[in-house]
């Protein structure tokens, strides 16, 4: 039970708290508005079926002495699998740049919104987050 609550937490990254630190550039620049970088489509099944995975891997290597220990881990994973939902989660990417006349534009931030939902179709949702993140070339 314990090796699931640790592997699920470590397989969890998107909805994280920890804000990255800031470093002001050191003039100021002018920059484009937030543009369309990318979409990416996300569900939860791939991690229970990760997690069960790892159980019953560890479960396998496990010595001799620990024989008493498997069954209650095979139960532990069992009744996750039973109760773990699965939820469908869409990530939506935008990018601001720095302005200037060469062709490369230096990244001055990127604004991730994760939409988590409870069904398939992406219709029920169930909690909306947005992170900004910025590059040493942003300053306000």
């Amino acid at each position: 039970m314990m090796l699931s609550v640790i592997v699920f937490s470590s397989v969890s990254p998107f909805l994280s708290n920890d804000e990255p630190k800031i470093v002001e550039a050191k003039t100021k620049y002018k920059y484009t508005g937030w543009k369309y970088h990318s979409t990416l489509f996300y569900n939860k099944k791939v991690r229970n079926l990760t997690v069960a995975a790892l159980n019953i891997y560890f479960i396998s290597i496990l010595p001799n002495y620990f024989e008493k220990a498997k069954a209650p881990l095979q139960i532990a994973n069992l009744v996750y699998q039973a109760n773990a939902s699965t939820t469908y989660s869409k990530i939506v990417t935008y990018r601001k740049y720095v302005k200037t006349k060469k062709t490369f534009k230096p990244l001055a931030g990127e604004r991730t919104t994760i939409y988590v939902y409870k069904d398939k179709s992406k219709k029920k949702l169930i909690t909306k987050k947005t992170k900004y993140k910025y590059t040493s070339f942003y300053k306000k």
